[in-house]
């Protein structure tokens, strides 16, 4: 199944961040089968670590009209091992 999609990032300040991603598939090549997400997160970043809040939400359409939502919203946390991570 073809997907394409899109993603961003601002640095709103030297340590938020905020990113939207998203995708759309299908395209009624190979099966009727179509997706799309779309995903938000705010991020903090402080000494080469970072924190963030992400919501992503996800519908599936099979064939037979059978459709399916998920809905996310959790933690996400990461470390970076850069030279100027003492900032």
């Amino acid at each position: 199944m073809p997907i394409i999609g899109l993603n961003t990032l601002w640095n709103l300040t030297e340590h938020w961040n905020f990113s939207l991603t998203g995708d759309y598939g299908g395209f009624g090549v190979d099966s009727n089968e179509q997706t799309w997400k779309v995903e938000a997160m705010v991020g903090y970043r402080w000494r080469g670590w970072g924190v963030g809040w992400s919501a992503q939400w996800t519908t599936r359409i099979a064939p037979g009209s059978m459709r399916y939502t998920i809905r996310h919203v959790f933690l996400v946390s990461r470390s970076s091992t850069r030279a100027d991570s003492n900032r």
